[in-house]
């Protein structure tokens, strides 16, 4: 798992677990309102008992039983209308209320009045109120006793575990951010920067491996070092009897001169490859900064190669141009134009740059082994037509650059196409 694939995944549970739990304090508060109210509806029970006893008490009578009960009947018309329009409806519901009437003597009996009500739960200005809606008109009691429902105290408990949730992810986020800057440094490490190091202090398992990872690049740096000094010294050692030799072959006979100086210009020829191979492979920053057109990098090839371009026949069908290592990747189509050029029927070499990249294309017979088994050092069919270090060179080299060779035979023509390692080609 790519390190920020654990960063977003922990900051996915985090979101998560806070959607949940905020879901979860919604549906608890809802209940919990409800029921608040619920249990406040309960109060008209007080008002049905004192209408239904009392019936045929005065205002000022039913105004003193309420009052018993911390309610208040609103009377003033302008502040029931504003109860009314600007109240918010906590519950309602259609009710009936049965009132009986005692006639004095010499009657002595009882009348039954049935009543339907529309009873509702109001708030208003941080206030309850009980709305009664008869068929002789409206009634607003005010209940002290009753309170709105808190709806601070009551997501009091989800701030906190919000605050608690959220300390506690960013202390694993803080934990884990080291992790970031190691797998920076590693990358950069692994491009060749011997430079990098890991600043990470505290006595946990990640600043162990921080400091083991620094020493590890310190140790590797020497043996680069001295490996580098023992190949320039042997490479020395070889060059100078390799321009002795190349000396003393003058003094030959012309059958033999020609004999041993071709031999020598091989032996210089592999210690050259000898010396790319070593820079290629290894921590040597390769510089990848500038962008360059592949018709001007298959120029310098054709000047380094010294043959004429009546040799070649190039075709441009996208001007393609990418940030490359410009020595580098001039080798690459160099050691490509010349294995095309050796192996070759004779003919001219086809060169096509496309929109995919570069196709060098020469007659001849198909390779009889599988290409990576020519990528590999001096591989061939037979010692004198090995590929030698050429396409083992250019392998290297395009691994460098995210890029990779394909090969098919098509028409008595090979086809050797350079192309980035996101693309495939079908041609077989």
């Amino acid at each position: 798992m790519k390190i920020r694939s654990l960063f977003f995944s922990v900051i996915f549970i985090a979101l998560f677990s806070l959607v949940a739990i905020i879901a979860l304090f919604s549906i608890f508060v809802h209940e919990n309102s409800k029921k608040h109210y619920d249990l406040a509806f309960e109060h008209y029970q007080v008002i049905r008992s004192i209408l239904l006893y009392n019936n045929s008490a005065s205002d000022d009578e039913i105004d003193r039983l309420m009052a018993q009960f911390s309610m208040v009947i609103i009377h003033d018309i302008a502040r029931k209308n504003a109860i009314v329009q600007g109240a918010t409806v906590m519950k309602e519901d259609k009710r009936k209320l049965v009132t009986r009437t005692l006639f004095p003597a010499p009657a002595m009996i009882f009348a039954q009045q049935e009543l339907d009500l529309d009873v509702a739960l109001l708030e208003y200005e941080k206030r309850i109120y009980f709305y009664l809606h008869t068929p002789f008109g409206e009634m607003i009691i005010e209940d002290a006793s009753l309170a709105p429902f808190d709806y601070f105290l009551a997501l009091l408990p989800l701030f906190s575990m919000v605050l608690l949730q959220v300390g506690v992810f960013t202390f694993i986020l803080a934990k884990l951010f080291p992790l970031r800057q190691i797998a920076q440094t590693l990358a950069r490490f692994g491009q060749g920067d011997m430079s990098v190091r890991l600043h990470i202090s505290g006595n946990n398992e990640i600043a162990e491996v921080a400091e083991a990872f620094n020493h590890a690049v310190m140790q590797i740096e020497k043996l680069i070092e001295n490996r580098t000094l023992f190949i320039r010294n042997v490479m020395h050692e070889l060059k100078t009897p390799i321009a002795k030799g190349r000396i003393l072959t003058q003094k030959l006979p012309a059958e033999q001169q020609g004999r041993m100086d071709a031999l020598f210009i091989r032996l210089q020829s592999l210690l050259d490859d000898f010396a790319l191979i070593d820079q290629v492979n290894s921590f040597v920053n390769i510089d990848k900064t500038k962008r360059y057109s592949y018709e001007d990098l298959l120029d310098e090839a054709i000047d380094l190669l010294m043959i004429g371009k009546e040799e070649t026949n190039i075709e441009v069908k996208h001007d393609k141009i990418e940030k490359v290592d410009f020595t580098l990747f001039v080798i690459v189509f160099k050691n490509l134009l010349d294995n095309a050029l050796k192996y070759g029927k004779g003919e001219k070499i086809s060169i096509i740059i496309d929109e995919k990249g570069i196709d060098f294309v020469s007659h001849g017979a198909a390779l009889a082994r599988p290409l990576n088994e020519y990528m590999e050092a001096f591989v061939g069919e037979k010692v004198k037509h090995s590929f030698g270090l050429g396409l083992y060179i250019v392998k290297s080299i395009l691994d460098k650059h995210d890029k990779h060779l394909e090969y098919w035979h098509a028409e008595g023509t090979n086809h050797f196409k350079v192309i980035d390692n996101s693309s495939t080609l079908s041609q077989n």
